[in-house]
């Protein structure tokens, strides 16, 4: 059985397409921001047809359309169905959150989150009128924006209050949809 670094060997000298090339640069060999063999699979990366169709599909504002809700009538033909699928092809390609493509989003989630923009999708049909929906909403952004960047500021109220849903919804040792908040 070959051992890890024999694997990590063999990448090194097979890898040819950008994308693995980068995610093995920055996630397995975790190298420096600054090193050149960072910055050098970092451009290239940002060269490939993967990232090309993030960066080219993202809208001014820094969405792609929709955040959550897939809009299937829409008139704008979109190789994303979402903003959320967008942001899962950036973390797939292992983007740091000062890329240009995801720092315009990091940007868009803040002002969700702090409620200067309005929240572009439709209510979604629950048994609720949709309004459980709209409660989630900073909820469902907080979680894209965590995963670009855990130590937002903006994050730590939003972590108190799921918290303490959780712990209110569960209080019986299982899931009470019945359950609400005292706070």
């Amino acid at each position: 059985m070959a051992d890890i670094q024999h694997i990590i060997e063999y990448l090194s000298e097979n890898l040819t397409d950008p994308v693995p090339r980068f995610v093995m640069v920055k996630e397995i060999y975790k190298e420096p921001t600054t090193c050149p063999a960072y910055m050098a699979a970092y451009e290239k990366l940002r060269q490939s047809k993967w990232y090309r169709v993030l960066a080219d599909e993202q809208w001014e504002d820094g969405s792609w359309g929709s955040f959550h809700s897939m809009v299937a009538n829409t008139k704008i033909n979109s190789k994303f169905i979402s903003t959320e699928a967008a942001l899962r092809r950036a973390r797939e390609l292992s983007l740091p959150k000062d890329d240009p493509v995801v720092a315009k989003a990091v940007r868009l989630m803040e002002r969700y989150v702090r409620g200067e923009q309005e929240y572009p999708d439709r209510v979604e049909k629950h048994n609720d009128g949709g309004r459980g929906f709209m409660i989630a909403i900073p909820f469902l952004v907080a979680g894209n924006l965590n995963l670009f960047d855990p130590d937002n500021l903006l994050l730590g109220s939003l972590r108190e209050v799921y918290l303490k849903t959780l712990k209110v919804a569960f209080a019986k040792g299982d899931f009470d949809e019945g359950a609400r908040a005292a706070w």
